[in-house]
């Protein structure tokens, strides 16, 4: 593969971890802020009866967008590898990328559910993007497959 190549990939992917940096800084920065301010600047109330769903819920936000960010580094990482070697789309990552479909569903679903926790409202919501969001990463991860099973081919045949 030529330089030029290698280097727009690692600046694409490069470009892609500071996005997901600064979007888990902004999860961060919500939950500190709801936990650390009073009730009268939008801090958390809550509420007794639903405390451990309300603690689910903002554990489960932090840890889901983390663990997301964390494959997500992985991924690169392992593509970053793949490039010193010649891989371009490594087959480790398959199972790292659909296991980021499921804990982007589990963020996304726990997102969804922050505001009304943090009011002590005693509901829960499904927005379709716990749906959806996960099934197009699938579909990526698919895709990333049959990438992967195409430069195989294309090396066997050189």
């Amino acid at each position: 593969m030529r330089i030029k190549n290698q280097k727009s990939i690692k600046a694409v992917s490069l470009a892609a971890l500071a996005i997901g940096a600064i979007y888990l800084a902004f999860v961060y920065y919500r939950i500190i802020s709801m936990l650390w301010f009073d009730v009268a600047t939008g801090g958390i109330v809550w509420n007794q009866a639903q405390m451990g769903w309300q603690i689910a819920v903002l554990a489960g936000y932090v840890l889901g967008w983390t663990v997301v960010f964390a494959l997500c580094a992985t991924v690169e990482c392992n593509i970053f590898n793949g490039l010193k070697s010649g891989d371009l789309f490594p087959k480790k990552n398959i199972p790292l990328i659909m296991a980021a479909a499921v804990f982007v569903g589990v963020a996304i679903f726990f997102g969804s559910n922050v505001a009304d926790v943090a009011k002590g409202v005693e509901c829960s919501v499904l927005d379709s993007n716990c749906i959806f969001v996960p099934l197009v990463v699938i579909v990526f991860g698919l895709l990333y497959k049959q990438a992967s099973l195409a430069a195989e081919d294309s090396n066997l045949a050189i």
